[in-house]
């Protein structure tokens, strides 16, 4: 599966720099998750909330009332 964050294109068996691929950075006896691990949870996050294609390019932005 391809992905592309901030402009690069990535896919999701890429193993990370930092994290060797395990989602979480070990610093002596505490941890905490790795970035490309927040990244695929956001990914996942927001595959798994099933908003129809209408709505995928919608923003505050561009956001028009009707009334």
């Amino acid at each position: 599966m391809k992905i592309t964050l901030n402009g690069s294109e990535k896919t999701l068996n890429d193993t990370c720099p930092l994290c060797s691929g395990t989602g979480m950075i070990l610093n002596g006896w505490t941890g905490r998750m790795c970035d490309c691990q927040k990244k695929q949870s956001e990914i996942a996050r927001l595959k798994n909330a099933m908003i129809p294609e209408e709505f995928e390019e919608a923003r505050f932005k561009n956001y028009i009332r009707h009334t």
